[in-house]
Order: structure tokens, then sequence, then C-alpha cells
């Protein structure tokens, strides 16, 4: 990252897509915020919306600093502001009218700002802002940032009334009964036509009114940060004991039943958690088994069950030259769970040089079996009479044992549909020629063609089955 420019110091927040952590920039020698992606792509997709962002200047909203996008890691950094949002805030300190005001008036003055500079920053909640130990505030713009509304000019006015009825309404006074209650109506009836008419409507409600408080105004504060204008690029100082008393007497404040409600809460948590771990587990698809198979026929396979096969680095392999190649080793190994990202390596060796081996005198199925195993496919089934083989037995194969084959040729079978019967005549009898008789010269040359055609027949198959029976001889020596 930069030549390790960043210094990690602790995790600040974690969300689905990130994880927030205080950091330390040793170029510029200050603290920062270091939002890191989980999701190069998701990153990728914000990229523009953060460029935006990167155009607010203002001292209400926390500034951006710098993308990076590595070949492994994708970071955002922007300003540090150490404090607590107002939710949690409301839930530790009583606060007053007129700090509730100075909130609002701070809030709506720099949703206005982003407006006149064309950027709508969306949905924004009450975790979002942010306040510190000296009443400062700040909008956390890019925590939980992920894109959604944002640009959306249309809907921005019902987002930032939401937030402020958000604020009132978890905010510890009495709104019905304060200055505020009018203001307080009116949003929730929506009666204002832009985020101008609401902060004109806040601007009424008179200060003096209100029960005394020491909080600063909020056109004092502003004027504060505009006058120290170039200390918005600083980073605050860390101070971890911001709230500590407040946190220690709320902790000596619960009592048994709350003990036991976070107790019960957090085995509840652990036992769904430690469930969506197994199921997760259980879910993932087992590796199949490749080894011993063609590279081409198992990157084949491999794609009909949308798994991707990686070829160990160590070997060149050009994709006109798969069928050369078997598969000799993976990983992860046969019925091994598959990660995330459906991917098996593999390790290759160079496919062995096959020859077709005799399968006259084998049935159909155990020829069929055979072929597969070569890889050769069938191509067609013929039938025919046979002088020497039973019926359903091979005679015949269009490419002759001892041939080399590749995987994915094809062969034509000759089946045995069942022995020629001769017919026992008179004629096939001997009858001895009478005397001073003599046998026609044409019958004797074509009974002798006949005898030849008859004896080559059987010869040729009883040929090829003593060849079948020397190679199963030798297969079985």
């Amino acid at each position: 990252m930069e030549n390790n420019r960043y210094e990690i110091q602790r995790k600040i927040n974690e969300d689905e897509f990130s994880t927030t952590f205080k950091a330390y920039d040793k170029k510029l020698n200050r603290y920062l915020c270091l939002k890191e992606y989980h999701d190069k792509n998701y990153f990728e997709n914000l990229t523009n919306d953060l460029k935006y962002l990167s155009n607010l200047h203002h001292p209400n909203i926390l500034e951006m600093y710098d993308l990076i996008n590595s070949s492994n890691k994708c970071y955002l950094t922007y300003e540090i502001f150490d404090g607590i949002s107002l939710d949690i805030l409301f839930k530790r300190k009583r606060v007053s009218e007129s700090y509730i005001l100075d909130v609002l008036k701070k809030i709506l003055l720099s949703l206005i700002y982003s407006e006149n500079n064309g950027i709508f920053l969306g949905n924004l909640r009450i975790y979002n802002m942010i306040v510190d130990e000296n009443d400062n505030f700040k909008i956390d713009i890019f925590k939980n940032f992920n894109g959604e509304h944002f640009g959306d000019s249309t809907a921005q006015l019902k987002f930032n009334i939401t937030l402020l009825l958000e604020i009132l309404e978890e905010s510890n006074i009495d709104i019905v009964n304060s200055n505020l209650n009018n203001f307080y109506q009116k949003l929730r009836n929506y009666t204002f036509d832009d985020t101008q008419s609401i902060m004109k409507d806040l601007n009424e409600i008179n200060y003096n009114k209100m029960p005394s408080s020491n909080n600063e105004s909020i056109d004092n504060t502003i004027k504060l940060d505009l006058k120290n204008e170039h200390e918005k690029n600083m980073s605050y100082k860390i101070d971890e004991n911001i709230f500590e008393e407040e946190i220690k007497n709320n902790q000596r404040s619960h009592n048994y039943l709350k003990s036991f409600l976070v107790y019960f809460t957090s085995v509840l948590l652990a036992f769904f958690a430690a469930a969506a771990i197994i199921f997760y587990y259980n879910s993932r698809p087992k590796a199949p088994d490749y080894v011993g198979k063609n590279l081409m026929l198992a990157v084949d396979q491999a794609t009909a069950n949308n798994i991707e096969l990686v070829v160990d680095k160590s070997v060149s392999v050009d994709k006109s030259n798969y069928n050369k190649y078997v598969v000799i080793g993976q990983s992860p190994k046969v019925g091994e769970k598959l990660l995330f990202k459906k991917k098996i390596k593999v390790e290759l060796g160079l496919e062995k040089e096959n020859t077709m081996i005799n399968l006259i005198g084998l049935n159909l199925k155990k020829a069929k079996k055979e072929l597969s195993n070569l890889g050769l496919n069938v191509k067609k089934v013929r039938y025919k009479k046979s002088t020497v083989y039973d019926e359903g037995l091979i005679i015949d194969q269009s490419i002759e044992a001892g041939r080399k084959i590749q995987n994915g040729d094809f062969v034509t079978i000759t089946v045995s549909s069942g022995k020629i019967k001769r017919k026992e005549t008179v004629d096939d009898e001997y009858t001895p020629p009478e005397e001073n008789e003599r046998p026609n010269e044409d019958e004797n040359d074509n009974s002798s063609v006949d005898n030849n055609d008859s004896n080559s027949n059987n010869n040729q198959e009883s040929n090829n089955e003593n060849t079948r029976k020397n190679d199963n001889s030798n297969s079985g020596e």
C-alpha cells in the first residue's frame, strides 16, 4: 500500500463491505481514517460517486483525501474526527433545546451547501452525525456509504426531513412542551418545499426563549472553523477517554436483568453465527474428480459445472494442444469443499499415445466400454451374418488393431447378426462320376472359386479370432 505509507493504529468501524481504521500517514505526518473495501468490483462501482464527494469542503462535513486502487486492495482515506454519533450521545447525556437547535442548523447549512454544489448526499441517518467532547460537530458522509440514493435530487428533501425528525424524536428533550414543537409538527406534515425553507423556519425560533445553555451558537462555531481554515486537513487529537465518566456511570447502573439480557443475546447471536458458518460450509460444492482425464474433456466437464480449472503456471498450455495433456493432480482434492470462488488448480502430464485394441469376438456392450476407456466414440453399428461368430459378437472394426488413435476419434463396428446356416441337400453329397464321364471344366472352375471365397472368409474370421486370443493372452501376461 504505497510502500507502507499508512500505519494502521486501530479499527474504528466495520460493515458488510468495508472496514475502517484509524491510520497514520507517514508522508504527510497526520492521522486519518483509512477505509478498506473487501470487494474490488464493489469499490470500482462507487468510485465515481466518491469522486464527487471530494469536491465538498465544509467545516461540518468530513473531507475526503484520496482513493487508492491497488492490485490487491482498495482504500479510501478521509479526515478523522474522534467522537460519538448523536444517537449514542442522547443515550449518555442530557442535552438542551438550544443544543438541538444548533445541531439542526449545522446539519441544514451543510446540506444546503452540498445541494448548491449539485451534490445530493441521499439518505443520511442519525449515526452519520458525529459530535466530540467539545461539542464540535461533523457529518460523516462515508460511514455506511454504498451509493444508494446518491444524487437523487427529487428524494433529497424527504431524506432531509426524515433525518431531522429522527434527531428530534431520539433526543431526550420534551418536544411537545418545547419551543421546537411547532417546527417539529411542520416536519411531520411535510409542509416544506425545499431545504432552504426548512432553514428559514428554523431561524425564526428565538434563542432567548430557550433554557440557558453554555453551548456555542452555530454562527460562532462556523466562524471559528473558517478562521482556522488551514486546519481543516489536520487530524484531531485522539482522546480515548471521551465520555468515559458517563460510560462508567451507565455501567454501574446496569441491573441483573439487563446483564442477563446482554448475556442471552450474545449467546443467541453466537449460536446463529455458528449455524450460519456451518450452513455456508455444508452448502459449498465438492470438488469433482478430474485426475486421469484428458485436459480437453476435463475443461468441458468443469465448464458445465461452472468450475474454473487453473493450470499450474509451470506448464504453458495452448488451447489448441489441450488433447496432448492429461490431469495428474488437482487441488482441492476429490470430495473436498470448494471455496467461494469455484476454482480447481490442476497439474498436467503429457497424454500417453494410445493404440487401437482388437474388438473382434467381444460382445457389443464390452466393446463400447473399451472404446469409452480409450476416449473413442462409436460412430455406427452395423449388423452382418457370420460364419464364425455367434449373434451379438464383434466381427469387424473400422480402425484396425494396433493403429494410433486420438481422443475423440470415431469407430464403426460390425456385429454378427447370427451364424450362416449351410443347407444340407443331395447336391452337397459327393457322387463319383460314371466311367468315361469327366466333370465340366466350367463347373470345376466355379466350384473352385466358391470354395476359395468360403475358405477366405473362414480364414479371415479365424485369423481375427486368433489375433484377439493372442492379444488377450498378451494382456494377461
